[in-house]
């Protein structure tokens, strides 16, 4: 069981695009040729979906042995934390982690995101200690492991499954923005490399980028 990246994503309402503000990995298991295709991915999968999700929306994308978890936050504006992970990986514990994540980002950042016009790298300590500290961690370190959560945290924490949208593959998350292929040919988060093995991978039925990995 692994959690594998959280990435947090906001519409912004006056440059009218999606721009990635909080972004971590764990990619030690991916082999390091393919951790730049990977990351692109992610984002790509971020952007192209968050406008199609409504507010306060649960979502859950599966495709063989990997999730995508989305948690829109209930506010006026459209952010969306993001969770990637092992198929094996809790989903409730998954969308604590979300909820936490997406509550300190608000806290740290509030609306100074608007003043953004591309995406940035904000860091989140509390999210991430990009400089591990002795005895100091904190929720992407800390759900790593799901055995680390604490139980009455959890206890405390209100999920509810049934309410949680799952969608079969990257392709049915992203319909209501349009042909898998047109977006992946007009994505800008995906490089040249990463289309080709989009392409590849499709006309030889494997797995592919936008299938998540």
């Amino acid at each position: 069981m692994q959690l594998i990246a959280v990435l947090i994503a906001v519409f912004h309402p006056i440059e009218k695009k999606v721009l990635i503000f909080t972004r971590y990995y764990q990619l030690s298991d991916v082999g390091i040729f393919y951790r730049n295709t990977v990351k692109e991915s992610m984002k790509f999968i971020c952007r192209e979906s968050l406008t199609g999700l409504d507010r306060a929306s649960r979502h859950s994308v599966i495709h063989e042995e990997r999730y995508c978890h989305i948690q829109m936050a209930n506010t006026n504006d459209k952010i969306g934390a993001y969770a990637f992970c092992d198929q094996d990986y809790p989903k409730r514990i998954a969308f604590a982690f979300l909820n936490a994540a997406l509550q300190q980002f608000q806290k740290k950042v509030g609306d100074e995101w608007k003043k953004y016009k591309q995406d940035e790298s904000i860091e989140i300590p509390e999210i991430k200690q990009v400089f591990r500290i002795q005895n100091y961690t904190k929720l992407f370190d800390e759900y790593q492991d799901p055995k680390n959560v604490d139980k009455v945290f959890l206890a405390q924490i209100k999920v509810d499954e049934t309410n949680v949208i799952l969608h079969e593959n990257i392709k049915k998350l992203l319909e209501r923005q349009g042909d898998l292929d047109s977006l992946v040919a007009k994505s800008n988060d995906l490089s040249a490399g990463a289309k080709m093995f989009y392409k590849q991978s499709k006309d030889m039925n494997k797995k592919s980028c936008c299938n998540i990995f």
